[in-house]
């Protein structure tokens, strides 16, 4: 079985990297980075405390977190005995699809995790909501300084301005909000009254009701416990982009 997996086995395309970890290619080696094709002529290099996940055509994946060189052969015969079904092996398949082969200008785009003094809690970044109501809830500066909630759609427009001088927190009713459904927005809180306004926000997308139980299947693959906190960014990402372009198609 492992043999004619093998021999019909195409490339595979490094999903996500953290630590170093190489690509060798004859006498040449180069860093590992999301969007390299590993071909029969490669091999792939961890070096201690790293770790690369590989995934291939019919959405398969594969984690790799022991040091040492591997051939393209050894990572076609784990890739087969490690491969996983069901709703994992769907999205990854679209992820090499879509990601990979159509959307060529988004391999460099990597997780935003912002650092410093923003407000914002929740929604994090990316977040698809798959409820009727949702809150905005933020950090209270110090000094009992009031806070301005902003909120815009995907054309820039203002859908939500508002200032909350003793609230950590907004309960959105979607309906009753004028939130549409396949849409992305994004927020942002900051100090009211701030002369330097922060132009640091995080998307959300509302999801329509008919495919909420679609997406909640994928969501649950960020409570994998063997995810690193980067790849489950990366993966939070990945299936937040699935489901913008879904929508804009439609």
């Amino acid at each position: 079985m492992i043999t004619s997996y093998v021999s019909a086995q195409k490339n595979f395309v490094v999903y996500h990297v953290a630590g170093n970890v190489n690509i060798i290619s004859g006498n040449k080696t180069a860093a590992a980075k999301r969007g390299d094709i590993l071909t029969k002529n490669n091999s792939l290099q961890i070096k201690q405390g790293a770790s690369c996940m590989l995934i291939e055509e019919k959405g398969k994946s594969l984690q790799v977190n022991t040091p040492g060189n591997y051939t393209f052969e050894a990572l076609q015969k784990m890739m087969a005995n490690a491969g996983k079904e069901g709703v994992t092996q769907k999205f990854f398949s679209y992820v090499y699809e879509n990601l990979f082969e159509k959307h060529e200008e988004k391999l460099s785009v990597t997780p935003v995790v912002f650092r410093g003094d923003e407000l914002m809690k929740t929604p994090g970044d990316n977040t698809i909501i798959i409820a009727d109501a949702f809150t905005f809830s933020w950090k209270k500066p110090a000094g009992k300084i009031p806070v301005r909630l902003v909120v815009l759609n995907k054309n820039d427009e203002k859908v939500l301005d508002t200032v909350l001088k003793t609230s950590g927190s907004l309960q959105i009713d979607i309906t009753k909000n004028n939130f549409l459904p396949g849409t992305v927005y994004k927020w942002k809180a900051e100090e009211s009254g701030t002369r330097q306004p922060k132009e640091k926000y995080f998307s959300f997308l509302i999801a329509d009701k008919k495919h909420r139980k679609e997406i909640l299947k994928e969501i649950k693959l960020l409570q994998d416990k063997k995810l690193s906190g980067k790849l489950r960014l990366q993966v939070q990402q990945d299936i937040f982009l699935k489901w913008e372009q879904f929508y804009l198609g439609n």
